[in-house]
């Protein structure tokens, strides 16, 4: 459990922040019901992303997802990088994670192929000019030996006294320079090919504790009850979580069925 968080949080504050934070399109001013210290999970999966072209680079890479959420969460990695891990506080109800680990993991390899297919596109756009300046440096070696063998082989042509064993080893010599070439644009190639491998080497899970803020939210026609939560580790108020894409959203829109809906969903 993550240690040394305040939850004591004055409840008109907490409120305050959520307030501001969150709006709700259609509803008039949510109404505080309550305030309560309660322990949230998270899951956090370590990747070890190895990038390998005429250099290798390798990189931890942590992905967090927030198991109350479903969501993966870039900014708590911040917060739960310096935190101090201790034992579990069962003093604080937990909330019940909306995930499975297998679904967290689901979420977080997609976070981390997002983030490890642009490291590669940065390592490819790298390896890409040392490609053109080390194919530059092979052409211009070809092509002095073409243009030497060529001057040999027309002196030898035009003095008309040449064996013609002769002229066929300087015809060789040009053939053979081509296909060295090949094969050297083809070893070079493969050098700065860019191969990309994700690795999962570790994972943990993680409970901290949160501020639960109930509130109420009302438009003309009905009500519901909304847990907020505030994280006290990264001084934050989460988003809420879309009911039609379940993606986190700071400005929803309450519909007939009850659901919260980001403006993208609503708007469709």
């Amino acid at each position: 459990c993550v240690m040394g968080v305040r939850v004591d949080q004055p409840r008109l504050r907490v409120f305050e922040r959520v307030d501001r934070t969150l709006t709700f399109l259609n509803c008039k001013r949510p109404i505080l019901e309550s305030v309560t210290p309660v322990i949230a999970t998270y899951l956090r999966f370590d990747f070890k992303v190895t990038l390998a072209a005429d250099e290798k680079e390798e990189e931890l890479l942590p992905i967090v997802v927030n198991a109350n959420a479903r969501q993966a969460d870039a900014e708590a990695i911040v917060g739960l990088r310096s935190a101090i891990l201790g034992e579990t506080l069962d003093l604080m109800a937990p909330v019940e994670p909306s995930c499975q680990v297998e679904d967290a993991y689901a979420l977080a390899c997609q976070e981390a192929e997002q983030h490890a297919r642009a490291a590669a596109e940065r390592h490819a756009s790298r390896a890409r000019f040392a490609l053109l300046k080390e194919l530059g440096r092979l052409h211009a070696f070809f092509d002095r030996n073409r243009a030497d063998w060529e001057k040999q082989l027309t002196r030898l042509s035009t003095s008309g006294t040449a064996p013609p064993e002769r002229m066929q080893a300087w015809e060789d010599r040009l053939r053979i320079n081509e296909i060295e070439r090949e094969r050297r644009i083809q070893d070079i190639r493969e050098k700065y090919r860019v191969s990309l491998r994700l690795q999962l080497v570790g994972a943990m899970r993680l409970l901290q504790p949160k501020v639960q803020v109930m509130i109420r939210v009302t438009d003309r026609k009905m009500e519901r009850s909304v847990p907020v939560y505030y994280d006290p580790l990264c001084h934050r108020v989460e988003p809420l979580v879309c009911g039609g894409c379940r993606q986190w959203a700071s400005r929803v829109t309450l519909i007939r069925d009850g659901r919260l809906l980001c403006e993208q969903c609503t708007a469709s």
